[in-house]
């Protein structure tokens, strides 16, 4: 019997002294806000020899405050491409900026980026990056999640040989 109200007392303080530490930690979290890079697309859907589509790119703030105004960064990686030199120019071609307006807490933005250029897709596989707020100039609740990336493929994957 004596053990069982140990065990309950250490059970009862370790809850105790969770809900404080919770309690403290929301005490001092300050309101901040937290953007998310939900998705990342080519629109129209790249379909080989088309003209290079708009980047579009949707951010959301799940923070518990207004963001102030930043950028997003993106860029464009190509593998496994039948010309390199073509991959190397589409990969030029679509890397920028975009600047972010203010964004309330708990809302969306989609932001777009036309690229101005004449190239065309060709055969390949490309990896469309964004990042927000590139140089951490805004403080936010969390930072892990201000990227994503989309990969659209234009040619299947040759098997190995040996």
């Amino acid at each position: 019997m004596k053990n069982k109200k140990i065990c309950l007392f250490v059970v009862t303080s370790l809850f105790f002294m969770n809900a404080g530490l919770v309690f403290a930690q929301a005490q001092a979290d300050p309101k901040l806000p937290d953007f998310l890079i939900t998705s990342v697309i080519f629109e129209p859907a790249p379909k080989e020899g088309d003209p290079l589509s708009v980047v579009k790119i949707l951010v959301h703030n799940r923070g518990t405050a207004d963001a102030p105004e930043t950028e997003v960064h993106f860029e464009c990686l190509a593998v496994d491409c039948d010309d390199d030199n073509d991959c190397l120019q589409i990969s030029s071609a679509l890397k920028g900026k975009i600047d972010l307006p203010p964004l309330k807490k708990d809302s969306d933005i989609e932001v777009k980026w036309t690229p101005d250029s004449s190239l065309r897709w060709v055969k390949g596989n490309f990896i469309i990056s964004a990042i927000i707020d590139p140089e951490n100039k805004i403080q936010e609740l969390h930072e892990a999640n201000n990227t994503n990336q989309s990969v659209i493929y234009l040619k299947q994957f040759a098997p190995e040989t040996k």
